[in-house]
């Protein structure tokens, strides 16, 4: 169901009735004021007056209003402008950062892949090496068995042996 708003249907009742009166007056001339009341004339002017008055304030308070939130617009958008440059900033140094953090943590995998490179060839030759002592070793326990020298050697020999198990314990991760 339409609803229809009692102040306008009055105002656009009013409307007709003064193009009305303008009609008749260019029509038919001064003939037809005579069949309208002066004083209703006058007093709907007067009431036309005020209600343009009434209409030119709103107008300037809606201006007035229209210039605030213009000018508050153009201070948010002044605002937002500079949190975006802001923003812009932490983003270019934030990357800045990744990228320098990147070529450090390349450097490092780098650095760490030559040395794990150089340890894996130490631990290989080591290996090589504690097989040649040990068999060094056992060659002398067969010369000189009861030999201070030899039980050096072997004492020696258990320590390189404890602290290449220790190493290797570590390297594997264990």
């Amino acid at each position: 169901m339409r609803s229809v708003d009692i102040d306008s249907s009055m105002k656009i009742n009013k409307v007709a009735r003064n193009s009305r009166i303008i009609y008749n007056y260019s029509k038919y001339g001064a003939r037809s004021l005579a069949k309208v009341n002066p004083s209703l004339v006058f007093i709907d002017a007067a009431i036309s007056l005020g209600e343009l008055f009434v209409s030119l304030a709103n107008y300037a308070a809606i201006r007035k209003q229209n210039a605030q939130l213009e000018i508050q617009l153009a201070t948010l958008a002044h605002e937002f402008r500079n949190i975006q440059k802001s923003l812009d900033m932490k983003e270019e140094q934030f990357e800045n950062e990744l990228r320098i953090n990147g070529n450090i943590i390349s450097e490092r995998l780098d650095a760490n892949r030559q040395n794990y490179e150089i340890l894996n060839a130490i631990y290989k030759n080591a290996e090589k090496y504690f097989l040649l002592m040990r068999n060094e070793v056992e060659r002398y326990r067969k010369l000189y068995p009861c030999s201070s020298e030899t039980r050096k050697i072997v004492v020696k020999y258990h320590e390189a042996m404890t602290s290449y198990i220790q190493t290797s314990s570590d390297v594997i991760g264990g």
